[in-house]
């Protein structure tokens, strides 16, 4: 074949395809038809068409909080600050540690049932409930069984001490503990039965209502934070809990003090006392 006919023969190759690009142009929407800018060439247009076999990707770019100002990425609502140090990062670390030596126990009772020490099968038998389901129900399971497989009791008369916060084979071992105890077990179980950890926080708090600290445990479910309470087994969103003034919350990504959305004198003063405080009277017993 000679040079010139080849030439030739590519010429009316590429008059082909530039008319079939300028078809597909023509059979779309004024805004895409809008969109092609005609003083360049046809054969830029067809270039810049992504291939039939491989059709655009039309799903959204990735969301941060930042683009959703309104859902809630945090209990309550809020944000936070970390903290590295102060009585409640020293606790949060010792239970983290204490956390850690169970997960092997529970790992070994899992593989040896016979083995296994009494707590833990109780503890263990809360978890495996959780993981039959899914979601709310797991949530709800979970919250019934720690609820009723703990009795109240305060720190002094479990422990002859204030201020304890159990692990939960502690808290499996002797029945018993206070509001920070029940969510420390719940947050562990919850985590044990598949929810992811990012999801799960423990919630300091002053509740209005009673007027004294309390502790609960938070999940987020479906984009909702559910707060997991010791006292009711009513599970209710956060924004429902109008007598809750959030102080700290703690997780994965340690503890985070709670910036106040509005003046609140008695929020900065029990966030002062419990941040800084290092067991004296200004922190609570019940912490």
């Amino acid at each position: 074949m000679s040079g010139g006919f080849r030439f030739q023969r590519a010429i009316s190759l590429c008059a082909a395809l530039a008319t079939f690009g300028i078809g597909l142009f023509a059979g779309t929407s004024g805004s895409e038809a809008d969109a092609v800018d005609v003083a360049r060439p046809a054969a830029y247009h067809l270039a810049s068409l992504s291939p039939t076999f491989a059709p655009p990707d039309l799903s959204p770019p990735a969301l941060t909080p930042r683009d959703f100002p309104e859902q809630t990425f945090e209990p309550f609502g809020v944000s936070t600050d970390k903290l590295t140090f102060g009585s409640l990062v020293e606790k949060w670390r010792q239970v983290s540690n204490g956390v850690e030596v169970e997960q092997r126990l529970l790992d070994m009772c899992r593989r040896n049932a016979e083995a296994c020490v009494p707590a833990a099968k109780r503890f263990l038998a809360v978890i495996e409930l959780g993981r039959k389901t899914q979601g709310r129900a797991r949530i709800g399971l979970i919250n019934r069984a720690v609820n009723l497989a703990i009795r109240p009791m305060s720190d002094m008369a479990q422990y002859g001490i204030d201020d304890v916060w159990a692990t939960p084979l502690m808290t499996f071992t002797s029945g018993a503990g206070d509001c920070e105890d029940y969510a420390i077990a719940k947050y562990v179980a919850l985590r044990e039965a598949g929810v992811a950890e990012s999801d799960l926080r423990l919630v300091v708090v002053r509740d209005n209502a009673v007027r004294d600290f309390h502790a609960v445990a938070a999940v987020r479910d479906d984009g909702q934070w559910l707060i997991l309470d010791n006292r009711t087994l009513v599970i209710r969103q956060d924004v429902e809990v109008a007598s809750f003034d959030p102080l700290f919350t703690i997780g994965d990504a340690g503890v985070r003090r709670i910036e106040a959305k509005a003046p609140m004198p008695h929020r900065s003063r029990a966030m002062a006392e419990m941040a800084a405080g290092s067991g004296g009277p200004g922190l609570p017993l019940m912490l």
